[in-house]
C-alpha cells in the first residue's frame, strides 16, 4: 500500500497550516508618505495640494492619517527615525507656519534647511502636527514622512486597502503613541505654538 507523506498532504495539520501560513505572511514595506496619498486619493501631487485645502477632503486624508504607521524618514542614520501621530495638519502650508514657536522668527521650511541641510522640495504643502505636553506641538512637512505597509494577498476590504504602484497595500497596526509627554529632545522635530500658529 502506498504511504501518503506529511508534505503532501492536508489531513498532517503540521505541514499543512505551516504552509498555510508561509503563504499569508506579510512583508512590512516603507512608502513616501505623499506618494502614499496620492494613490490612496488617486490624485496627482498638484491635485493633492488642491484638496489639502478644501475641508472634506483634508479631513478624510487626517482621519486617515490618524491610523496609518507613520515616522520621520529624512534622519540619519535611519535608526534615529522616530513614530509619529497625525493629530492635525497646519493651516498654512512650510513656507510660512512658523517653526520653534514662533521665538526665532524662522518658518519650518527655513528650519530643515537650518538644522538638517534640506531644501525642501514641496514647501506649498501643509505639515503634519503632532502635539505633545503643554502647548508643545511639533511640524512635519509631509515630505519628510514614511508610511509603513503590509504588502499582502489577502483582501482587506475597500476601507482599509488600495492599489498602489499597481501592488496591492493594507495598513499595518497602528504604533501604540504616548500622547501624554513630548517624544522629540533628539532635535528631530520642527516645534511650534498650537495657539499661535496651527
Amino acid at each position: 500500500m502506498e504511504m501518503k507523506t506529511a508534505s503532501t498532504t492536508p489531513m498532517d495539520g503540521a505541514p499543512y497550516w505551516e504552509e498555510e501560513e508561509e503563504q499569508m505572511k506579510e512583508t512590512v514595506i516603507t512608502m513616501p508618505l505623499l506618494e502614499y496619498l496620492c494613490a490612496y486619493m488617486e490624485c496627482s501631487l498638484k491635485e493633492l495640494q488642491v484638496l489639502l485645502q478644501s475641508l472634506e477632503p483634508r479631513r478624510r486624508i487626517l482621519t486617515h492619517l490618524q491610523t496609518c504607521h507613520l515616522r520621520t524618514s529624512h534622519l540619519r542614520p535611519p535608526e534615529r527615525n522616530l513614530p509619529l501621530h497625525a493629530h492635525d495638519l497646519s493651516s498654512q502650508n512650510a513656507n510660512f507656519a512658523y517653526a520653534c514657536g514662533g521665538y526665532l522668527d524662522i518658518t519650518v521650511r527655513q528650519y530643515y534647511y537650518v538644522r538638517h541641510g534640506r531644501k525642501l522640495k514641496h514647501p506649498y504643502l501643509p505639515c503634519l502636527i503632532e502635539f505633545g505636553g503643554g502647548q508643545h506641538a511639533s511640524y512635519y512637512p509631509l515630505e519628510v514622512i514614511a508610511v509603513h505597509l503590509a504588502k499582502t494577498t489577502a483582501d482587506a476590504g475597500p476601507s482599509t486597502s488600495f492599489n498602489a504602484s499597481k501592488k496591492n497595500f493594507i495598513l499595518t497596526t497602528p504604533i501604540n503613541h504616548n500622547l501624554c509627554g513630548c517624544q522629540h529632545h533628539h532635535h528631530h522635530c520642527c516645534c511650534a505654538n498650537q495657539k499661535r500658529h496651527n
